[in-house]
C-alpha cells in the first residue's frame, strides 16, 4: 500500500488472519465516546506507553507502537510492533480481532494522522478484526509531542465515509491528494495547525473523532472546526 512522495508518510500494513474471522458482531454495551477517553487520561499503563512512544520517535529513525487488546473496559493488554528503519511504515500482524493502535511517528514525518492511519482503520473494520468499533482507537504521537486519538462515533457515517474513500485505489489517491493541498494551503497558519484542520476538513461526516493530548498524556480534548475556520478544542462530556 504505497503512497506518493511529496510528503514523509505513515502506512500501517495490516497482515489479518481472514479466514479467523468472528462468528458474530454482537456488541456489549459499553461506555460513551467521552467516557472512554476521559478513563484514558487517568489510566497510568495507557500514559506510560504513550510516553515511551514519545522518547523513541525523538531517538529513532522508525515506527513503534503497540496493537490493544481490551482486558477489562478500563485496561488492555499491549503488543510491540516495530517497524523497519528509515521505512515510514509498521507491519501489524494479528490473529485475532484488536481494540486499537497506538504508534509513534518519528522526526519530519507527519505530526498527526496521515491518510493511511485513517485507512487502516477502515481495513480493519472491512475486513471484520475490529473487535467492537465503539471501543475501538487510533492514536499516534510525533517526536515534537503532538499527540492525537481517533475514535467511532458513529459506525453508519464511517462505513459510508469508508466506502466513498478507501474501497479503490484510485479514491484513496483523491483522498490522499484532497488532504495534501489542504495542508499546503494553510501553512501560513503553522506546520502543525496545518495538518490538524485540513485533517478536520477531510473527517467531516466520517463519523470519526479526533482529540488532542497534552504532553502528559493525562488530558484529551475534542478538536473541531469552528464557523471561522479556526480550531476548537474542549474537554469531552
Amino acid at each position: 500500500m504505497k503512497q506518493k512522495n511529496i510528503l514523509p508518510y505513515v502506512t500501517l500494513f495490516l497482515f489479518m488472519a481472514i479466514g479467523c474471522k468472528k462468528e458474530n458482531n454482537q456488541i456489549e454495551p459499553t461506555l460513551s465516546t467521552c467516557e472512554q477517553v476521559n478513563q484514558l487520561a487517568e489510566n497510568a499503563e495507557f500514559i506510560a506507553k504513550f510516553q515511551s512512544l514519545y522518547e523513541e520517535s525523538k531517538m529513532n529513525n522508525y515506527e513503534t507502537g503497540y496493537v490493544l487488546f481490551l482486558t477489562s473496559k478500563s485496561s488492555y493488554a499491549y503488543e510491540r510492533v516495530v517497524g523497519e528503519q528509515n521505512k515510514a511504515s509498521i507491519n501489524i500482524d494479528v490473529d485475532k480481532a484488536l481494540d486499537g493502535f497506538i504508534h509513534c511517528h518519528y522526526s519530519n514525518l507527519f505530526p498527526i494522522f496521515s491518510a493511511s492511519d485513517i485507512r487502516a482503520v477502515y481495513d480493519v473494520y472491512e475486513v471484520d478484526q475490529m473487535k467492537n468499533p465503539q471501543t475501538f482507537l487510533l492514536g499516534v504521537v510525533s517526536e515534537a509531542g503532538e499527540s492525537y486519538l481517533l475514535k467511532i462515533e458513529d459506525i453508519g457515517l464511517f462505513k459510508q465515509f469508508g466506502q466513498q474513500y478507501f474501497q479503490s485505489l484510485q479514491s484513496f489517491h483523491n483522498f490522499e491528494n484532497s488532504y495534501y493541498d489542504k495542508q499546503q494551503s494553510l501553512l501560513s497558519k503553522g506546520r502543525t495547525v496545518s495538518f490538524e484542520i485540513s485533517l478536520l476538513d477531510m473527517l467531516e461526516n466520517s463519523g470519526l473523532v479526533l482529540f488532542k493530548g497534552n504532553l502528559q498524556f493525562n488530558r484529551w480534548l475534542r478538536m473541531e472546526k469552528g464557523t471561522d475556520g479556526n480550531l476548537i478544542t474542549s474537554v469531552c462530556r
